[in-house]
């Protein structure tokens, strides 16, 4: 196969589960902002969202408190003690930590996929390990939140924006997943 057959190969199947990729971005950072704006606001659930809501967190918080421990085990590194433990609560930092994961492997798809290219299978999978453990890494200190940001400027000056396009859907869904639990929630409640 040619390297022009090979990219364009490429290129489709990405169009073909852009969209879903976008919906799983929403899916993963829509309990996350809810569960947040719940804390921030207290506000009153019904109790059928509210054990939506314990679901997530029963779900999700023990993969952040593991994430945690075993950065914390480098003691610089606990990002929580170091910087956050006076700016808010811990339960505040995992779901801003969720939304943070969510932001750095979206940031790794697009350095992965845009800056890096190797010929030799062996030796991409050992940088795309490294860069991985690196995004993780990133991710707990909750630098990546300001990616939207950069995404939203960056769209202004780059004239491809189809994966810019993909992260702002994801962005909109989830939006629009928050949007339409605390609606309902105000509706049953």
């Amino acid at each position: 196969m040619s390297k022009d057959a090979r990219a364009d190969a490429i290129a489709v199947a990405r169009s073909d589960y852009k969209f879903w990729i976008a919906l799983l971005g929403a899916l993963l950072s829509a309990p996350a902002i809810i569960s947040l704006v719940q804390k921030l606001f207290k506000i009153g659930l019904a109790p059928i969202f509210s054990g939506i809501l314990d679901y997530y967190r029963n779900l999700y918080y023990p993969i952040v408190e593991a994430l945690q421990k075993l950065i914390a085990l480098i003691p610089w590194f606990d990002f929580y003690a170091l910087i956050y433990s006076g700016l808010m609560s811990r339960e505040v930092y995992k779901d801003l930590t969720a939304l943070s994961l969510v932001s750095a492997v979206a940031l790794y798809r697009v350095v992965m996929r845009n800056n890096l290219s190797f010929d030799d299978l062996g030796t991409a999978t050992i940088v795309a390990a490294i860069f991985l453990v690196l995004f993780v890494v990133l991710a707990l200190t909750l630098v990546p939140l300001i990616f939207p940001l950069g995404v939203l400027f960056n769209m202004t000056r780059n004239k491809d924006n189809a994966e810019r396009l993909e992260y702002l859907t994801s962005l909109a869904l989830a939006a629009t997943a928050v949007a339409v639990f605390y609606v309902t929630n105000a509706i049953i409640k």
